[in-house]
């Protein structure tokens, strides 16, 4: 799934129209994200006319609170929304709301088929629905979305495998607490991966190091689910897969920067950075100082 916005099909215009009619703050548009799209809002006191979501939509509060009647369903209540609360919306609910005040938000877009296929590859059960929430608080959605928020907030620095990583959490949490599922039967079966695939995929990592690599694409040669490829992973490695990445592009980076000639955007390049920039950035993150006073450093 990869669209410009966040949108719902209006039941009175009988079409598709963004959910927020003013532009996002920040938008995931700008990087062409797949099967997730994430916009930050501030919004003035308004209306949202009656829609009918199209995906899977997270709407969560990071600003002060505020009033709202929201009818969901044909019901209507009035609320009131603290920082922290959140609404869960899953495919095909009907809703409107009025709010009173200046409100900030983050909202999460998250493509129905991929919700599915988790279901069935992570719970072994593609029947399983999540059950619409009109005002929950849950740390545990609030802080993945900051960290999307994050992440675009650094021109995705951490690449496409920690995007993944994160959606592909946010929909099992979601699937395993905010569901029909019978909680009582929550048993997870654990998926063992033998060590020569993870020399397998340490391999295809290593080989691909310059390329966008991509959490899904990856775990295709565990021949498992993203999710449980990334719990696993990090189980036999003591790393995630984002962290390795990270960990063996810096070592990489820091081995061509002692050793060879190559300019520091041909190194850049080379393992797997979009610019000089965002190179030098995570180069100074990580190792606390830039790639030109490192190579210097050790001559």
């Amino acid at each position: 799934m990869t669209v410009q916005r966040i949108s719902a099909f209006d039941t009175n215009l009988a079409k598709s129209i963004p959910v927020v009619s003013k532009s996002p703050n920040i938008s995931s548009a700008t990087f062409d994200w797949q099967d997730l799209v994430m916009e930050h809002h501030f919004l003035p006191a308004s209306e949202c006319p009656e829609m009918e979501t199209e995906q899977l939509t997270l709407t969560i509060k990071i600003g002060n609170s505020f009033i709202t009647d929201w009818r969901l369903d044909g019901k209507l209540k009035r609320c009131n929304m603290k920082r922290g609360d959140i609404a869960i919306l899953p495919k095909g609910i009907v809703n409107s709301a009025v709010w009173y005040d200046r409100s900030e938000v983050i909202l999460l877009s998250v493509d129905s088929g991929l919700v599915d296929k988790v279901a069935e590859e992570t719970l072994n059960n593609n029947l399983i629905q999540i059950i619409p929430q009109r005002q929950v608080s849950d740390p545990q959605i609030v802080n993945i979305a900051l960290a999307l928020k994050a992440e675009l907030e650094s021109g995705c620095l951490a690449g496409s495998v920690y995007r993944d990583y994160l959606t592909n959490a946010l929909i099992v949490y979601l699937l395993t607490k905010y569901s029909n599922r019978d909680r009582a039967s929550n048993n997870n079966s654990e998926i063992d991966i033998a060590q020569t695939k993870i020399e397998r995929v340490k391999d295809y990592i290593n080989d691909n190091l310059a390329e966008n690599l991509n959490l899904s694409k990856i775990a295709e040669i565990a021949n498992i689910s993203p999710y449980h490829f990334a719990r696993l992973f990090k189980q036999k490695t003591g790393y995630s897969p984002h962290q390795y990445i990270i960990r063996y592009r810096i070592e990489k980076a820091k081995n061509l920067l002692s050793k060879t000639n190559l300019s520091i955007v041909e190194i850049a390049y080379s393992i797997g950075c979009s610019s000089q920039s965002n190179f030098t950035s995570l180069f100074r993150k990580k190792v606390g100082t830039t790639p030109q006073k490192y190579r210097q450093s050790k001559k």
